[in-house]
């Protein structure tokens, strides 16, 4: 008679079932991940969340909307990177704007 497996060791839920991601994991740009994106949230409390500000509504207190930070990135990615490079170039164009 073989024991049943009572914790669910090696088997991953389904990537729908995992509420704290938009879209599912590794639809996204190839080679990133989560830990990459401007949406990757750190929660700080008596231990350290992470979570996607795209889903907030469905935030609970619950692992079930938690990120991984190394998941592939799904398809609602945007690189935090570009977003400062933009950023910076934008500040350097209005300072130039208002030195003519």
């Amino acid at each position: 008679m073989t024991q049943p497996d009572l914790f669910d060791v090696g088997k991953r839920k389904p990537w729908h079932k995992l509420k704290g991601y938009p879209a599912k994991p590794g639809t996204g740009p190839e080679g990133m991940a989560c830990k990459d994106c401007v949406y990757c949230h750190k929660i700080i409390l008596s231990k350290t969340f992470y979570k996607c500000v795209n889903c907030r509504v469905a935030w609970t207190n619950s692992v079930n909307t938690d990120v991984k930070l190394k998941s592939p990135a799904c398809s609602e990615f945007q690189d935090k990177l570009n977003l400062f490079d933009r950023a910076k170039e934008d500040m350097v164009n209005i300072a130039m704007k208002g030195k003519a």
